[in-house]
């Protein structure tokens, strides 16, 4: 069977991450909250961008993307993502995204059209959190690991822990 992910082969500082995003966890914004998708609503999802128009600014939008001021405070992040992926003009959002203790992120879609795009980064995977696509099983994370997904599947997140999940996305290629 197919799956709408493929593991990566990237060694990832996941330990390095997680303190630098800690340091910076405090001017985190919540991500989509006010999305009502058959009649849930998301709970406990923030985020914060490193690479985009703006370091709260979390949802796709138009406009020039950069390093964010949030960046600076993320050397490790920083050196990481730009040794590991292609930085230019089509590089899309780049985002630590978090999920809280009992928070879920409502069943959704990201795109109409099939393919895998962006890479998804666990820098914190807590052991009762699932990441689960409908009819197609749940992605076993571990921290440290990555997969490309395909986001046109209907997924969702549950996160049973008492741990926050932390997850980078990144919206680029990677280099050869």
């Amino acid at each position: 069977m197919n799956h709408p992910w493929i593991k990566l082969d990237i060694d990832v500082p996941y330990r390095d991450i997680l303190c630098e995003a800690k340091s910076v966890e405090h001017l985190r914004v919540e991500h989509r909250d006010k999305d009502y998708i058959s009649g849930i609503v998301n709970k406990g999802w923030y985020s914060l961008t490193l690479y985009g128009v703006g370091s709260t600014i979390t949802t796709k939008t138009d406009g020039p993307h950069n390093w964010t001021d949030v960046s600076t405070q993320c050397p490790h992040t920083v050196k990481f993502l730009k040794d590991t992926f292609e930085i230019n003009d089509s590089t899309g959002r780049i985002r630590f995204m978090w999920l809280d203790p009992n928070g879920f992120i409502a069943p959704h879609r990201d795109k109409d059209y099939p393919g895998y795009g962006a890479v998804n980064i666990a820098i914190h995977h807590p052991r009762d959190c699932f990441f689960i696509f409908k009819n197609q099983g749940t992605v076993p994370y571990k921290s440290g690991e990555a997969y490309q997904i395909d986001t046109s599947y209907e997924h969702l997140v549950i996160n049973k822990s008492k741990e926050q999940r932390l997850h980078i996305i990144v919206h680029s290629a990677l280099k050869q």
